[in-house]
C-alpha cells in the first residue's frame, strides 16, 4: 500500500512551514487548493522554493521547458536532483502522465513513483513542489472508491508530504481517515498507520491522544509479530518517548528496563539503538 512502515521514527518534521502557506492551507476535503498558487513567483514572495534559491528558480524557470510538453509557463520544480534548467514542468502534464502510469498493470512501487520521484533525475520530490504534486495526485484520486489502491496511495501521500512540511494541523484529518479506511480494508496495516497519525498528534501536543495510539501500537504488533520483532522493538521504544510526553515517568523507565534486554537480544551491543 505504500504506507510508511511502524519502525519509520517516534517523530515527524520539526519545520513549522504554516507561515509559508497561512490562510491558504486547506484541508483534506479540498487537496487541490493552494495547487494552482504554488508557482515560482508565488514561491519567491513568500522567500521559500523547493530546490535551491528562490532567485535560481526563478531565473531558470524564465526559460526554462515543461519536461513533458516542450513548452514554457507557470513551471514547477520539485527535486534537487536537477541540474539547472533541467526538472521543471506544467503540473497538469505531470498529473496527466502519472496518472497514465498509475493505471498501468505492474508492482505498485513503480506504478506510482511518477507522483513522488522526479523522471528526470530519480530524486523524490521535496518542499513545496512535493505538497503541490501530492495535493493534486488526491484530487485526481478522491472520488475513488475507498479501498481503491490509487486512493491509498494519494491519501497516504497527502499525508506525508504535509507531515513533511510541518503542516501538523491540516495533516491530521488526512491521518484519521486514512486510519479509519484501513481498519475497514485494510487491518493488517492498523498499526502502521496508528502510528503515523501518533507523530501528528505529537507534533501538535496532543501527547495524551499520542500516547493512547502508541500503546495500541505495541498491543497489535506484540501479538502479530512477537516481542522480539524489530518493528514491535521499535514500536515499544516509540511508547517510551510517548510516555515521556506525557509526563508518564515511572511507567516510562518500567517500559526501558524491560525493553533494553529486548534490543540486546535482537540487535547487539554494538548497535547504534542499545548504545
Amino acid at each position: 500500500l505504500g504506507m510508511p512502515d511502524a519502525t519509520a521514527g517516534c517523530t515527524g518534521s520539526a519545520i513549522d512551514a504554516r507561515a509559508v502557506f497561512g490562510a491558504a492551507a486547506r484541508t483534506a476535503t479540498a487537496p487541490a487548493a493552494a495547487v494552482a498558487k504554488t508557482t515560482p513567483r508565488v514561491w519567491a514572495s513568500l522567500g521559500f522554493s523547493p530546490a535551491g534559491s528562490c532567485e535560481a528558480n526563478l531565473a531558470e524557470a524564465a526559460t526554462a521547458a515543461c519536461g513533458f510538453c516542450g513548452k514554457g509557463g507557470q513551471l514547477l520544480r520539485a527535486c534537487d536532483g536537477c541540474e539547472a534548467g533541467a526538472g521543471f514542468f506544467h503540473l497538469e502534464c505531470l498529473a496527466a502522465y502519472a496518472a497514465t502510469v498509475a493505471a498501468r498493470d505492474g508492482a505498485r512501487s513503480e506504478r506510482f513513483k511518477p507522483w513522488f520521484a522526479c523522471r528526470a533525475c530519480g530524486d523524490d520530490f521535496c518542499g513545496v513542489g512535493r505538497l503541490a504534486v501530492a495535493r493534486e495526485a488526491w484530487r485526481v484520486y478522491n472520488g475513488l472508491h475507498p479501498a481503491d489502491l490509487h486512493r491509498v496511495f494519494a491519501m497516504n501521500n497527502l499525508g506525508d508530504a504535509l507531515g513533511a512540511m510541518g503542516l501538523h494541523r491540516e495533516c491530521l484529518p488526512v491521518r484519521e481517515d486514512e486510519l479509519a479506511v484501513g481498519r475497514v480494508h485494510f487491518p493488517n496495516h492498523t498499526p502502521q498507520i496508528e502510528a503515523n497519525l501518533a507523530r501528528c498528534h505529537t507534533q501538535l501536543g496532543n501527547y495524551a491522544e499520542a500516547l493512547r495510539l502508541r500503546r495500541s501500537v505495541v498491543a497489535a504488533l506484540q501479538k502479530r509479530e512477537g516481542p522480539l520483532s524489530r518493528m514491535s522493538l521499535e514500536a515499544a521504544r516509540c511508547l517510551a518517548n510517548a510516555l515521556g510526553d506525557a509526563g508518564e515517568a515511572e511507567e516510562q523507565r518500567a517500559v526501558l528496563r524491560q525493553l533494553w534486554p529486548r534490543l540486546r537480544r535482537a540487535l547487539d551491543d554494538a548497535h547504534a539503538t542499545t548504545l
